[in-house]
Protein backbone atom coordinates (compact mmCIF):
# COMPACT_ATOMS: atom_id res chain seq x y z
CA UNK A 1 0.00 0.00 0.00
CA UNK A 2 1.35 3.34 -0.89
CA UNK A 3 0.74 6.54 1.46
CA UNK A 4 2.24 10.00 1.93
CA UNK A 5 5.26 10.32 4.65
CA UNK A 6 2.93 12.06 6.75
CA UNK A 7 0.14 9.13 7.51
CA UNK A 8 2.92 6.63 8.33
CA UNK A 9 4.99 9.11 10.27
CA UNK A 10 4.63 12.85 10.54
CA UNK A 11 1.10 12.25 11.92
CA UNK A 12 2.02 9.87 14.62
CA UNK A 13 4.65 12.48 16.59
CA UNK A 14 7.68 11.37 14.95
CA UNK A 15 10.32 13.66 13.69
CA UNK A 16 11.31 13.48 10.32
CA UNK A 17 14.77 12.86 10.63
CA UNK A 18 13.72 9.85 13.33
CA UNK A 19 15.57 6.53 12.09
CA UNK A 20 12.37 4.85 11.21
CA UNK A 21 12.21 7.68 8.67
CA UNK A 22 14.66 8.35 5.51
CA UNK A 23 17.52 7.61 7.30
CA UNK A 24 17.05 4.06 7.99
CA UNK A 25 16.17 2.02 4.70
CA UNK A 26 15.25 -0.83 6.38
CA UNK A 27 12.26 0.58 7.65
CA UNK A 28 11.16 2.96 4.90
CA UNK A 29 10.82 2.38 1.24
CA UNK A 30 10.51 5.07 -0.89
CA UNK A 31 8.36 5.06 -4.42
CA UNK A 32 11.09 6.36 -7.39
CA UNK A 33 7.40 6.57 -9.69
CA UNK A 34 5.27 8.37 -7.50
CA UNK A 35 7.05 10.86 -6.00
CA UNK A 36 4.50 12.80 -3.64
CA UNK A 37 1.36 12.56 -3.01
CA UNK A 38 -1.19 14.77 -0.97
CA UNK A 39 -3.61 12.04 0.63
CA UNK A 40 -4.15 14.17 3.77
CA UNK A 41 -7.12 16.74 5.15
CA UNK A 42 -4.95 20.26 4.62
CA UNK A 43 -6.10 21.39 8.36
CA UNK A 44 -4.89 18.06 9.43
CA UNK A 45 -1.71 18.83 7.91
CA UNK A 46 -1.46 22.14 9.13
CA UNK A 47 -1.96 21.10 12.86
CA UNK A 48 0.73 18.46 12.76
CA UNK A 49 2.99 20.72 10.93
CA UNK A 50 2.66 23.74 13.99
CA UNK A 51 3.00 20.59 16.32
CA UNK A 52 6.19 19.12 15.13
CA UNK A 53 7.55 22.44 14.87
CA UNK A 54 6.68 23.27 18.36
CA UNK A 55 8.19 20.16 19.55
CA UNK A 56 10.96 19.15 17.16
CA UNK A 57 12.15 22.70 15.39
CA UNK A 58 11.94 21.67 11.59
CA UNK A 59 9.04 20.60 9.45
CA UNK A 60 9.36 20.32 5.43
CA UNK A 61 6.48 19.91 3.23
CA UNK A 62 7.98 17.91 0.74
CA UNK A 63 9.37 14.81 3.36
CA UNK A 64 5.62 14.77 4.45
CA UNK A 65 4.27 14.55 0.61
CA UNK A 66 6.85 11.68 -0.29
CA UNK A 67 5.29 8.75 -1.57
CA UNK A 68 6.32 5.74 0.29
CA UNK A 69 5.24 1.77 0.72
CA UNK A 70 3.37 1.48 4.30
CA UNK A 71 5.67 0.30 7.38
CA UNK A 72 3.02 -0.38 10.05
CA UNK A 73 -0.77 -0.55 10.80
CA UNK A 74 -0.73 2.39 12.86
CA UNK A 75 -0.63 4.49 9.38
CA UNK A 76 -4.18 3.04 8.58
CA UNK A 77 -5.13 3.18 12.35
CA UNK A 78 -4.82 7.09 12.21
CA UNK A 79 -6.99 7.69 8.50
CA UNK A 80 -9.49 5.47 10.22
CA UNK A 81 -9.86 7.70 13.17
CA UNK A 82 -9.97 11.14 10.94
CA UNK A 83 -12.62 9.36 8.83
CA UNK A 84 -14.70 8.37 11.93
CA UNK A 85 -14.22 11.72 13.84
CA UNK A 86 -16.42 13.35 10.54
CA UNK A 87 -19.14 11.04 11.66
CA UNK A 88 -18.90 11.77 15.42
Amino acid sequence: MIISHFWDLDCLFIPQDHPAGDISIMDAFYIKNIQYIEDFPKDLFENVKKTQLKYFKTFDENISKRAMLISHDTAISAQNIIKCRKTW
